[in-house]
């Protein structure tokens, strides 16, 4: 790498740190936290960690561009989406905290991202108020929504799930909103299987809220598909609500 090329890259780093909830630490601190950091770029299904019970992940990832998804995997080998992150959010932390977490996280799209080293980060974390609190804050956050997605795939039906990570995947391109994902990621994501999720988006493309094309899948009618997410938790509220004593 030249000394252009380094310099540019210095300042997407830059640029990057300070859009993130990390940007709010001291530049003293932050500083410190960047030493070691590299940039690393990754394909579609490339995973960015894994972590098991008896594999720790030591990887800690702050995303530039792209989708991320990060899933647990079932004994039958089915998957559960915990969370989808895109820029300037941190992935890897929990199970980098959590021996035996069993975790994993994939590109969804190509991916760029700043790799921290993750050994630093964890003994500043150790000695500085400030990044702890910081962190605090991030991971309850993150708490929050894994139960939104949790409560969601759980207990919506699975039009409303497909509808939801739709809307989540979606990236835009000239033609409009689009989702590279296949059917069988979809069904990874949401617990169910492929040839259910292929007759439900089959009923939406006749309906004209989704439309195939070369690379993916076209949302024609957003709207519609935050509707179908939206009533769908709604009833499941209220549903709810109604049983509390």
């Amino acid at each position: 790498m030249d000394a252009t090329e380094l310099t540019r890259v210095s300042r997407e780093m830059e640029l990057l740190w300070r859009t993130s909830f990390l940007g709010e630490l001291p530049e003293a601190l932050s500083s410190q936290v960047l030493q070691g950091a590299t940039i690393r770029h990754m394909a579609p299904a490339d995973l960015l960690l894994v972590s098991t019970e008896t594999r720790r992940n030591d990887a800690l990832y702050l995303l530039a561009d792209g989708l991320v998804r990060v899933f647990v995997v079932g004994p039958d080998g089915r998957q559960a989406t915990v969370r989808y992150a895109g820029p300037a959010e941190l992935i890897g932390l929990p199970p980098l905290l959590t021996l035996g977490m069993n975790i994993r996280a994939e590109a969804v799209t190509n991916v760029t991202a700043m790799r921290l080293d993750s050994q630093r980060f964890i003994a500043l974390a150790q000695r500085n108020v400030e990044l702890a609190w910081i962190l605090a804050r991030f991971l309850a956050a993150q708490v929050s929504a894994s139960n939104e997605i949790l409560a969601a795939d759980v207990f919506l039906s699975v039009r409303a799930r497909i509808a939801r990570h739709l809307l989540d995947l979606a990236q835009r391109q000239p033609e409009g909103l689009v989702v590279a994902a296949r059917h069988q990621h979809l069904a990874d994501a949401i617990g169910s299987v492929r040839e259910v999720v292929s007759r439900e988006m089959r009923q939406l493309a006749q309906a004209g809220v989704i439309r195939r094309i070369e690379g993916g899948t076209l949302l024609e009618d957003p709207a519609e598909l935050h509707r179908i997410a939206a009533e769908a938790r709604a009833r499941h509220t209220r549903s709810a609500a109604e049983e509390t004593p």
